[in-house]
């Protein structure tokens, strides 16, 4: 079990509405594949806009609130290189202004694999995922102008929605390239850090990556 209580004060540029916040977190892990966890948090600092097209944004003190989750991860090994991944999560908020989903799930089918003699520590993975989450929640705004997240005070609740995706990603050390092909823009995915209307993520369907770690 972690318990943290933390008092922090407002950044100058989050404007005076709110001086200073108090919150806390408990998180319990009854087994390894299960966390439970809520959060409380008095009142806070909010980016405010009125609709989708507006390009301006206020900050504004959102009312205290409270959040619990229930969090289940799962893996079944269906050989040595094929297996399947399982998520599904619930969450109650306060306020629709957290931005969460009520549930959210995936399921994705994994195969990965080593290559000998090619290159040292090469491997590939192929993915096939879906992932679905019901509908009620708000959606904030991405504030370009800000390089923040906000929120719309008359937006209309997230109805439900899904999509899928496929991978196809080949390690090399500590190189990693990828293709990715999906129905859905990325920043439709809720209870994530992509959650934001105007995201700056394109809708495309099918797009590359090369990703280079550098550290552990």
């Amino acid at each position: 079990m972690e318990l943290e209580l933390a008092q922090r004060w407002t950044m100058p540029w989050q404007g005076s509405a709110v001086l200073h916040v108090r919150s806390g977190a408990l998180e319990v892990k009854p087994w390894e594949q299960l966390i439970v966890r809520a959060q409380v948090s008095s009142s806070d600092p909010m980016l405010s806009v009125v609709d989708w097209s507006d390009a301006s944004a206020t900050w504004v003190a959102r009312d205290s609130w409270a959040m619990l989750g229930v969090d289940w991860k799962g893996r079944v090994n269906l050989s040595r290189n094929w297996s399947v991944r399982a998520l599904a999560q619930g969450r109650w908020a306060s306020s629709p202004e957290l931005g969460l989903a009520p549930g959210y799930g995936e399921l994705g089918l994994v195969y990965s694999a080593k290559v000998p003699n090619l290159y040292p520590g090469m491997r590939v993975q192929l993915e096939l995922q879906g992932q679905g989450w019901t509908g009620g929640w708000q959606r904030p705004v991405w504030v370009a102008e800000k390089g923040l997240f906000g929120y719309s005070q008359g937006d209309q609740p997230m109805p439900a929605g899904g999509l899928v995706h496929a991978a196809a990603m080949v390690y090399l050390g500590e190189a990693q390239l990828g293709v990715i092909a999906q129905n859905a823009n990325q920043g439709w995915v809720p209870n994530t850090v992509f959650v934001a209307q105007n995201y700056p993520v394109p809708p495309a369907t099918l797009r590359w990556f090369l990703r280079w770690r550098m550290f552990e």
